[in-house]
């Protein structure tokens, strides 16, 4: 067990630190280089495509993983064969989508440019339900060495793209940085596959009752994973028909956001399908004990972060995107709560789709969604920019209150225990510090 923890926590977290890297690097240079405007319609862009991707996800992922889990050898290739099934089916209906939709899309934003985005997306969205498809299976199997090196080179082909055109002077062109994620998931899908073979077999027929059972299962996932899209990204989706011009300085406060957001994501990743086994053998007491733990850990990761950011914010903001974005500061200073209600949301979907109530948490999100509209709508057109930030934290308030009183009520929560693990992991720290340090002590 220990053993698990140690080898997924570290492939995990080695993934979200270079996703981070690789994202943070290649913000400094866009944001520097770029107009506002352009930066705004790249916000937008990302943003639509990871709606797409999380609910590629939301639908195949945590049904894969917990009927791999909880099942025999012998169903696992029907099992397999049936979700790329979905998969596939889903590309297609996305790839339709996106041709008939984009200029709908590009016109509400008023962008041209957004239309010719999406439509280069068309294409990469069919590499990546193979690459997907793969990096499900190895995170089912508990193998998070394949989802680190995919990742690598997918993301890392973009950050050396941008790098290379700022070195060699050539004119930046988001038609261009578009081409060039379509090329990266191929390489990326291919080392994926190299990972993932050995748990990947096929030969089996297409059996209709796991298409079922994986559509029931992931139907609601699906849901909540675009309704949690939704309620984190609903003021930048706000800001971009309000405000297009200020979307990208809000937007640099929210990347820089996803410093103190690692651990919550990295830990995610790792504890859905030890929660799935768990839940299986423990039950109630399990998963109350998961979540009280997981987000114990997570409070004491993140603290720090939001103290450092809150004392340096200005320095940040400066680092990452220059004196153009000074602006960002105060956001910044408001919007880094952000990780702290996300921290115990995260926590929250996972537990509850690990016990087999995805639909119960589909609700809830959606409901957290409609609330993080309805205020964005009403702060934006009060306070302008500042809006979006004000709307979204009262919109998360209320929504926490909300999660913790469903845990309360499912697993016996205790919100008092979180802090105590919280305060556990200092202790053990420091012990661990004391330990490690007081030979060297003694021999100075």
């Amino acid at each position: 067990m220990k053993n698990y923890w140690l080898k997924s926590g570290f492939y995990s977290l080695l993934n979200q630190l270079t996703q981070m890297v690789f994202n943070l690097g290649s913000v400094i240079i866009l944001w520097r280089v770029l107009d506002k405007e352009s930066c705004s319609v790249w916000v937008i862009y990302m943003t639509i495509t990871a709606f797409i991707e999380v609910g590629r996800t939301g639908l195949l992922q945590n049904g894969l993983m917990t009927y791999l889990n909880q099942t025999p050898q012998y169903e696992h290739a029907k099992i397999n064969k049936a979700s790329l099934f979905l998969n596939l089916s889903l590309s297609v209906l996305v790839v339709l989508m996106l041709l008939l939709c984009s200029s709908l899309v590009g016109s509400f934003y008023q962008s041209s440019e957004l239309t010719v985005l999406l439509s280069i997306y068309a294409a990469t969205t069919f590499v990546l339900s193979a690459l997907y498809q793969f990096n499900f299976i190895q995170q089912a199997n508990m193998d998070f060495k394949g989802l680190f090196w995919s990742s690598f080179v997918r993301n890392g082909s973009l950050f050396f793209y941008i790098l290379y055109t700022l070195v060699s002077e050539n004119n930046f062109s988001l038609t261009n940085l578009a081409f060039v994620q379509l090329l990266a998931a191929i390489p990326a899908a291919i080392v994926a596959y190299g990972f993932a073979k050995k748990y990947f077999s096929l030969k089996a027929d297409l059996d209709w009752t796991w298409v079922k059972k994986l559509l029931h299962y992931g139907k609601y996932t699906f849901g909540t994973n675009l309704s949690t899209m939704a309620y984190k990204n609903v003021d930048k989706m706000m800001l971009g028909k309000l405000l297009l011009g200020t979307l990208s300085t809000y937007d640099l406060s929210i990347k820089i956001n996803n410093l103190a957001e690692v651990p919550t994501t990295t830990l995610a990743a790792i504890l859905f399908p030890q929660s799935a086994r768990r839940t299986n053998t423990e039950g109630v007491e399990g998963a109350k004990y998961l979540y009280e733990k997981s987000v114990g850990v997570l409070m004491a990761l993140i603290v720090p972060v939001v103290i450092f950011i809150l004392l340096f914010a200005d320095v940040i903001v400066w680092i990452i995107g220059s004196e153009k974005y000074a602006s960002s500061t105060p956001i910044l200073r408001l919007t880094i709560f952000y990780g702290i209600f996300m921290a115990f949301a995260m926590q929250f979907g996972t537990i509850l789709d690990s016990v087999g109530k995805p639909k119960l948490n589909f609700y809830i999100t959606t409901l957290g969604a409609a609330m993080n509209l309805t205020c964005n709508y009403f702060f934006i057109n009060w306070f302008g920019l500042y809006g979006a930030a004000y709307g979204s934290l009262v919109a998360m308030t209320i929504m926490f209150v909300i999660m913790q009183s469903v845990l309360h009520r499912l697993f016996n929560v205790q919100i008092l225990n979180v802090f105590h693990y919280m305060m556990s992991f200092y202790k053990e720290f420091w012990q661990k510090g004391k330990q490690l340090l007081q030979p060297k002590l003694k021999n100075l």
